[in-house]
């Protein structure tokens, strides 16, 4: 069985994350589990023939360049496919950053 890792940084708060993956997963119709295991949410769903393991572990607020008096969150996806096609992986980033993506400036 093939296993692919991933880890991406995004420029969104956990609270602002949960909700959206969550709403991936409904709007695509795929059943999942949770866990939350200290700071870090665990989720678990069916992906193709395989599955996709998924945590959400909050980053270290840091300082804005621009100013002091703001703080920025970020948070850490990290992404374990077991027996997930090429394919499959591809769609699902595909859906995962439609889902981050702000309209505006």
């Amino acid at each position: 069985m093939t296993e692919t890792s991933l880890e991406w940084n995004v420029a969104f708060p956990p609270d602002e994350v949960i909700p959206r993956l969550e709403n991936l997963f409904r709007q695509h119709d795929y059943t999942y589990t949770q866990e939350d295991r200290g700071a870090d949410r665990h989720y678990r769903t069916a992906l193709g023939q395989g599955t996709l393991e998924l945590v959400i572990h909050p980053l270290e607020p840091k300082r804005s360049p621009f100013s002091r008096s703001i703080l920025i969150q970020r948070t850490l996806l990290q992404m374990t496919y077991k027996g997930v096609s090429s394919a499959d992986q591809a769609g699902f980033k595909r859906q995962l950053t439609l889902a981050f993506l702000r309209v505006g400036g």
